[in-house]
């Protein structure tokens, strides 16, 4: 019996979640349900789309806060600030596994995070965050894509950490 419940649990070691919201303002408490009965612990790819905008920093970090094992997180739009903006609160450290984080649809000059530093605009934050990410270890690949971006701040971004920049 113990040979059979470890190669049920082999097989859940490596997996990947996609998140799709076809409905807007929905609660994230069914999505938080449904993570909760599932090993996010060794969740290795993570893709949230159309999130609610009702979604706060504390709700994705309440919802993925297991999830220590992420390689790669792709994320659109608002979930992005909000997902980055819990990553950038002081004293909450940040996926270190984390190898390529790909952001679609996002404004990086004119969206805001709230957190308990005050209101802060995106892209500073974000640059500060992986800058301060450089000096913990290994660095990951940035994907940004039909976002609204300078080529000036992706040249600072360049500095850090090897860029993608999908801009057509």
């Amino acid at each position: 019996m113990e040979a059979d419940e470890k190669n049920i649990s082999d097989r859940n070691l490596n997996y990947h979640m996609k998140l799709h919201f076809i409905k807007s303002g929905q609660s994230p408490d069914l999505v938080q349900q449904l993570c909760s009965a599932r090993p996010l612990e060794n969740l290795r790819s993570l893709s949230i789309q159309n999130s609610p905008p009702a979604w706060s920093s504390q709700n994705w970090i309440d919802t993925f806060g297991r999830c220590t094992a992420l390689e790669n997180v792709l994320l659109d739009g608002r979930n992005a600030v909000h997902y980055c903006g819990e990553l950038l609160q002081p004293g909450h450290a940040p996926l270190l596994s984390l190898r390529t984080l790909s952001l679609m649809g996002l404004n990086f000059h004119d969206d805001i995070i709230h957190g308990s530093g005050g209101v802060s605009v995106f892209h500073k934050a974000f640059l500060a965050w992986l800058t301060a990410w450089k000096e913990m270890g290994p660095l990951f690949k940035l994907i940004i894509k039909d976002c609204r971006v300078t080529k000036a701040y992706v040249t600072k971004l360049k500095q850090i950490l090897e860029v993608e920049w999908k801009y057509e």
